[in-house]
Parts: C-alpha cells; structure tokens; sequence
C-alpha cells in the first residue's frame, strides 16, 4: 500500500500480550476512515506495525506513530467523502428535475399548492408577530402597568398619587387624560386632534425623550406643550417650534417647549401633543382633580425590581379602608398585553384580542398544513409510478438510506421552489395587506432574522414532514416485487384517505365559523344601527360658542325638506361612557352602584326610538326642566329596588337631588360586546364641565343626502366659520365600534376562500391521478355496457363518502368552538343549523366541480384507447 510502511516481520502472540493495544480510539477512526475494499487488510498491517514499533522504540513511538498514520488518512477520507456527497447530492438534483419535467402537471400542482399555503402562512406570521410586538420597544416595559376598574381602562383622579404614597412597591405612578380639538397656529388650522395631558412622571415611566434635552418645567408649567417631530414640521415646517405658541380650540395658547421623538405605530399611546396636567386645571377646574368621584384618567405605574405584581393587587383593600371607597376592583395590566387584552371601556385606542390572534395563528397553521397534505397524498398516490424505477436503483446497489435521501431531496427541493415562488408572491402582496389589516407589514429578509429564518426554516421543515412519509415507505419496499410492479399496500390508501377527511374536516369547520362570524357581525351592526330608524347624519360641534347656543344653527338646518327630524346631546346614544356613584333616599350602603349619564333633549328618547317603560318624558319645547328630572333605565330601576319608583329622587355628582319622571326600556348605548348598565338622562346643561351639547343629529331623507349635505356645510359655514365642518353617518360611526371584528370575518372568508381552493387543488391532482390508473377499468366497463353516469358516480362514491364522513366529525368541533366565541359577546346571535348543512353542501358542490371535469372526461373516451393505454 502506497503511503504506509510495513517490514513483514511477525510478531508472535505472547510478544503481543506483552504490549499494549493500539489506542483504541485511534482504532476506530483509523478502521473508519479507510475504504471498504482494503479496510480488512490496512487495519491488520497497521497493527502489526504497531507491535513492531512499541517492541523495538517503546510504546510511546508507537501510538505516537499510530497517531500520526490516523491523522495522515484522515484529510483523504473527508476528501473522499465530500466528493461523493457531491456527486450523490448532484444525482439527486438531476433525477429530481427530471421527474419534474416528467410529470409537469403534479409538479406545478405540487409547487403552487405549497407555495400558496407559505404565502398565507408568511402574511399571517408577519401580522401575528406585529400585533405581539405592541409596547415592547419602552424601556422596563415588563415593569410597567396600567391600573383598570371592573371592565373600565379609567381610574380616579386621585388614584395616581396614593399609589406612590402607599404602596413601596410603586416606583413612580402617573396620570394621563386626553381631549380632542383643534389645534391653530398662526392661520393654519390643523383638522382635530387628541391632545394629551400627562403628569411629569408619565415621561419617565415611558422614557419619552426629547430631541433638545429634557427639563421637568417642561412638562409641569400650566400652558406647556410637547410636539413630536411629525406635528413640529405640519405647523412649522423647517422653523424652529420652541418657543412658538399654539391656540388649543381657539381657547388655550400653549407654548411649544420641546420636540418628542415620534413613537412607533405599534403602540396603543399614540401622541402627537403632550401638555401638562396643570393645564388640563386651567381648563376645567380644580375640582375635577381632587376626591374618587369621577374616572376619566389612565393611570399607570413602574414596578419595582423584583417586585410581585399579585402582592400588589392584594393590597389594594387598605385604599378602601384609608380612602372610603367602595366596590373598586382594581386590575393590574402589564403594558405589553394592553393591546391584546381586547377593548375596556373608554381605551385610547380600538385594541385587538388575543383570541383573534391565536385564531388567526391556527388557521395559519391549518393552510400551510393543508398545502403539505396535498403533497404527501400526491407524493404517495404517485409512489406506484416510481417503483420500477427505485427497484432498479436498489437492485444495483442502492442502500435503503440512499432512496430514502434521494426522495427527501426532492421534497425539500420541492418545497424550496416553492418558497422562491412565495417571497415573489409576499412581496407583490404585503402592500394590498397592509392595506387590509391596516398594519404596516414588512418582510425583508435582508434585515429581518426572524424573516430570514422563517424563509430558511419553512422549506426545510415542509420538506421534511411532507417528504418523510413517500420516503419512508417507497425505500422500504422489497426491490424484486417493486420490479415486478405488484408492491401495492392498503395502508397507503387508508392513509390517503384519512389525510383526505383531515383536510375536509378543516375545510367544513372553517366555513361553519365563516357563516357564524359573518351572522354575529351582521346581527352587532343591524341591532345597533337599526334601532335608531331613518338615515342619521351626526354633526360633532366643535366651538364652545355653538355648543353652548345650538339652536339657531339646528333651527336654520331643519328648514331643509331633506331634513326631518333633529335632536342634541351631549354623548351619542351608542357611546355614553360618563358616570359616577349614584344615591338615592334609603339606600343601604352596599347597594350603591355607578351610573352612566348623558345630557340630552327634551325629544331624545323619540329621534331615537328608545321605548318609554312607565311614567312620563321630559317636557317638550323646554330649554330647561322646573322640576329637575332624570330618565332612568329598566337596570338602573332593578338595582335601586323601588316598584314604585316613578317620583323618588336621586343624586350623583353630576346632578343632585333630580326626580324620576320615567323609565326607559333597556338599549345598548355601549358596544354589545358589554352588558347593559345603569343610565341616567336629564337635560343638557348650561354650566359646569358637562355644559352644552356636543352632537347633533338629522334624520335624513335618502334621496336629498347630497343636496341636504351642501346644505348643512354652507349653513355651518355661516355659523362658525372659526372651525371645520366634522359629519359622519351614524351606520358608519357604529360600524367603526365593530371595526376589529368585521376586519377579522372578513379576514377568515378570504382564508377560508384559500382552504377551500387548496383542498380541491389536492382532490384535482389527486383525482387526475386516480382516473389515470383506473383508465384500463374504465374501458373494460365500457366495453361490458356500463354507462356514463354509472362511471362517474363510481369515482364519486368515494369522494362523497370522505366529505360525509368529514363534516360529521367537523360539526360537533365546530359547535363547540363558536359557542366559546359567541360567549365573548354579551349579546349574540343563536348557532343555527344551516350553516352546518350550507357547509358540506358547500364543498360537495366545489369538490365535485375540482374532479367532475376529468371524469366526464375519462367516461366518455373510446373504449379501444382506454385498453390500449399503458
């Protein structure tokens, strides 16, 4: 042997027993590297040689010697074994582009089946992993939380600062309050924007920073204003803003003290503006600042290292005892599941829920599951075809491990142009789905780990779980009978035809939830917006001047014909978020509850169409009412106990000592994700924080909209020419509460769209398939008077009996799904049967078009070529 020294001497075996082995180690690899024609032969000279050394120099020469022989063979080994690799690897490549030019109909099917479900899979993850991301950027934000009551996102004024006084815990505990209005600097006047008032604390609980440096006077001086960047170069431009005054609905100056760093979109604290919490004082009192009465601020805290936030929470009674409070229940949530902890009442912005996006997760799941499905029936549906042909392979050598990776390659190569096809279709797409979801989506794999790795990872694990099984099973067949052609297995069809039901089972289940979603969506809108009869066109005023003397601008608007009917308040019927505690002549303690309340119009209840239970309405053509009465509802009645409650009194610190003239029958003036709570209506004020009206409301009628809209903009024009004209349709104002969730339904019917074209893309690779082995029986069947129609139904018999099958285990799964769902409103609609029976009938009809064509198709060929057929 080139490169090895021997002398041929013999080394007798007691001479052996005298020295030591070979190390064993080097043994092994030494054996392990050598080929397997000399390895027998090698291995004996080397230890031979061995012996000799250690006898004639020591044992230390002769395993430094061995050592050395091992390190000389091993860049050999690896070069030979790479080579090989390589040259398999390069076999395999070719052998699996060849069976793709082959067999191009199943290829495509393959490649745009999976590429099609790793798009879908891509835009969600995209989405899923932008909704996680919301208020993960602040700094400590696992320290930071915000402090809710019952099912409200408000507090009291006074929470903030007993937080830090009692509890050392609380490292630093703040306030933040907004109001919307119009911002004016010099002559431009800015369309309406939410200002915020914060406490000084509020910046460092966030880390806001600021480009000139931060000063707390910023921040805590009446009348001081930050801007961010953004809103700096709308009014400004170039120039610099500090020092410059803006006019806060031509009111307020406020004095521009510092520049903000924009934050991120995917936050739920979306400010332009931040002022003091002082200037908020200046604005509406002092009053409002002190005691537990009203609960209109956010109030947030940074946590202490190590602190437990449990431990917080029961502690939470000693504010009770030392503050007089009662029935607060206080909740602690963290920052970064405010967003996902769905919409409280009165929350800054319309936030989305986990649920929806652990749904949109699992169908996510479902469709890329659905596109690896579709391979592996085709793949092993297919596997007969190819039997020969790994026979052979076997035949001359091929070890079991060698078919197995020769098919794995080609799945993953599979699953790797798909891909390639899928980044193409993400990219063309993000644009229109950002659109959609209104999140701005990216997907660059360039800067983006998370995306380079699913782009990596998804081929990979596809590949691997759609490819394992064709693999597994077609390597492990006997060579002889798999020349012969005759290795056929049960099992396999079996297994088809399982994966056939999976896939149906989540195609029904996903067009059961599709018609449920879409029929409590459309039952959330019509119940909200039907209740209130004609066309409602809402005018929001803006000026203090006109909400405090409405009337002429309301009288000189009803003298359109287009305009029917009109009426004031202080909150739209659909979203009165006001209260306080309430009292009442003999209340005992513990019944005490709070009171939602809004000012409103002698004929509010009317335009409306809000039922009247017992008593009376307020009195008609009245700026004020003499007797100082209050509406109530049927559940505020219940709660106070009184019968006969028509003329007792009651108070809250928004009206005092006010007599019940009457009872309203219950309506939702909240989103019916909430239960109906106590209201209170008494007339608009013309004082205090609560005074004017802030809304007015025009029924319309429909074929004057156009003209009745001109109208209104020129009369608004003429009575407050200081402000812009804000209107909205009140269907579209109630739509917007329900935005999450239509956005969602809408969502899951295109997906469902996607799984149903998925599984028939399967059923019409797969069908094609089947009518292809069947081709010889086809014409024999012709031959002996078997009919058209009789052919088909024999190929659709067992399609209908896998979709039966499938929808009757898709039901009862997903009854029980849409029933939990359902139970997050508190007013739904009942599951109905018809979905459950639209739904099979459904994909009957679409699976029976997918395959319908190929086998009319097959039926009507001519007998002779169908036998002649190979």
């Amino acid at each position: 042997m080139a490169g090895y020294a021997f002398t041929g001497n013999k080394v007798s075996p007691m001479q052996k027993k005298r020295t030591n082995l070979p190390p064993r180690l080097a043994s092994l690899l030494l054996e392990r590297f050598m080929l397997t024609s000399i390895r027998e032969g090698a291995v004996g000279d080397f230890n031979e040689r061995y012996f000799q050394i250690a006898e004639d120099y020591g044992r230390f020469t002769a395993r430094l010697w061995y050592w050395n022989q091992l390190l000389r063979a091993a860049p050999q080994h690896f070069l030979h074994l790479i080579c090989w690799r390589l040259i398999m690897l390069k076999n395999y490549l070719k052998i699996a582009f060849r069976n793709a030019q082959k067999n191009k109909g199943y290829s495509l099917i393959n490649i745009f089946g999976l590429a099609a479900g790793m798009t879908v899979f891509l835009g969600l993850v995209q989405l899923i992993r932008y909704e996680l991301s919301y208020d993960g950027f602040y700094k400590d934000a696992h320290r930071i939380y915000r402090v809710t009551d019952r099912r409200s996102s408000r507090t009291q004024a006074s929470l903030a600062a007993a937080l830090t006084e009692m509890f050392p815990e609380v490292e630093k505990a703040g306030r933040i309050m907004y109001i919307d209005g119009f911002i004016r600097a010099g002559e431009t006047l800015i369309q309406e924007q939410r200002i915020f008032f914060v406490d000084p604390a509020i910046l460092d609980i966030f880390s806001i920073s600021l480009e000139n440096g931060f000063d707390r006077k910023m921040i805590s001086d009446p009348h001081s204003i930050l801007l961010t960047r953004s809103a700096a170069d709308r009014y400004f431009g170039d120039a610099d803003p500090v020092g410059k005054t803006l006019s806060f609905v031509n009111r307020v100056d406020l004095h521009v003290r510092g520049i903000l760093d924009d934050p991120p979109e995917n936050t739920h604290f979306r400010f332009e503006y931040i002022t003091s919490m002082s200037t908020l004082k200046s604005i509406i009192g002092e009053d409002f600042f002190t005691g537990w009465g009203s609960r209109e601020f956010f109030t947030y805290f940074k946590l202490a290292e190590k602190a437990n936030p449990s431990a917080l929470v029961n502690k939470f009674d000693a504010l009770k005892e030392k503050y007089g409070l009662e029935r607060p229940e206080y909740h602690l949530q963290p920052l970064q599941e405010i967003h996902l902890g769905g919409n409280l009442q009165a929350d800054m912005i319309v936030n989305s829920n986990k649920k929806y996006v652990i749904l949109l997760g699992l169908i996510s799941v479902f469709i890329l599951l659905m596109s690896s499905l579709n391979y592996i029936n085709l793949s092993s549906a297919r596997a007969a075809k190819r039997l020969k042909e790994i026979g052979l392979r076997k035949v001359v050598g091929s070890k079991r491990r060698d078919v197995f990776l020769q098919l794995l390659i080609e799945s993953l190569l599979t699953s790797s142009l798909a891909m390639i096809i899928s980044a193409g279709f993400i990219t063309l797409l993000l644009p229109a789905m950002t659109k959609f979801w209104d999140r701005p989506l990216n997907f660059n794999v360039f800067h983006d780990s998370a995306a380079a790795g699913l782009v990596l990872g998804i081929p990979l694990a596809v590949g691997c779980l759609a490819g394992f099984f064709p693999a597994l099973s077609m390597s492990s067949f006997s060579p002889m009978m798999m020349i012969r052609g005759k290795m056929t297995r049960k099992g396999n069809k079996h297994l088809r035809g399982g994966l056939i039901v999976f896939q149906f089972v989540i195609t029904v289940f996903l067009i059961i939830g599709s018609f449920i979603i879409h029929d409590q969506l459309h039952f959330l809108t019509s119940k909200s917006s039907n209740a209130y009869g004609e066309s409602i066109v809402l005018i929001k005023l803006t000026g203090k001047d006109i909400q405090q003397n409405h009337r002429p601008f309301k009288e000189t608007l009803l003298n359109h014909p287009g305009i029917l009917e009109a009426t004031a308040s202080f909150n739209l019927p659909f979203m009165i978020t006001t209260g306080s505690w309430c009292t009442w002549p003999g209340q005992i303690e513990d019944e005490r509850f709070v009171i939602r309340h809004s000012c409103v119009e002698p004929n509010f209840i009317e335009f409306y169409s809000i039922n009247l239970h017992k008593g009376r309405n307020f009195f008609k053509g009245l700026s004020k009412n003499p007797e100082n009465a209050v509406l109530i509802n049927k559940t505020a009645a219940r709660l106070i106990g009184e019968e006969n409650i028509v003329g007792r009194t009651m108070s809250s610190s928004l009206f005092k000592d006010a007599t019940i003239i009457g009872v309203l029958e219950d309506f939702h003036f909240k989103p019916l994700h909430q239960h109906i709570e106590p209201l209170a209506l008494t007339l608009l004020q013309t004082d205090g924080h609560f005074a004017g009206a802030h809304y007015l409301a025009f029924k319309v009628n429909p074929q004057k909209i156009q003209s009745v809209l001109s109208f209104i903009k020129e009369t608004w024009d003429t009575f407050e020419p200081a402000y812009p004209l804000i209107y909205d349709f009140m269907d579209e104002q109630i739509e917007a509460l329900y935005r999450q969730e239509l956005k969602i339904g809408e969502g899951i019917k295109i997906l469902t769209s996607i799984e149903i074209f998925l599984a028939c893309l399967g059923l019409f690779g797969l069908a094609l398939f089947t009518i292809e082995q069947k081709t010889k029986e086809i014409g024999v069947r012709k031959v002996l008077g078997a009919s058209v129609s009789g052919i088909v139904l024999m190929l659709f018999r067992e399609l209908i009996r896998w979709i039966v099958s499938a929808s009757l285990m898709a039901f009862p799964i997903a009854w029980f799904v849409m029933s939990r769902w359902l139970q997050n409103f508190e007013y739904h609609t009942e599951i109905k049967w018809l979905p459950f029976m639209v739904s099979t009938l459904l994909v009957l009809f679409v699976s029976l078009l997918s395959v319908g064509y190929h086998s009319i198709r097959a039926a009507k060929t001519n007998p002779a070529d169908s036998l002649r057929y190979e």
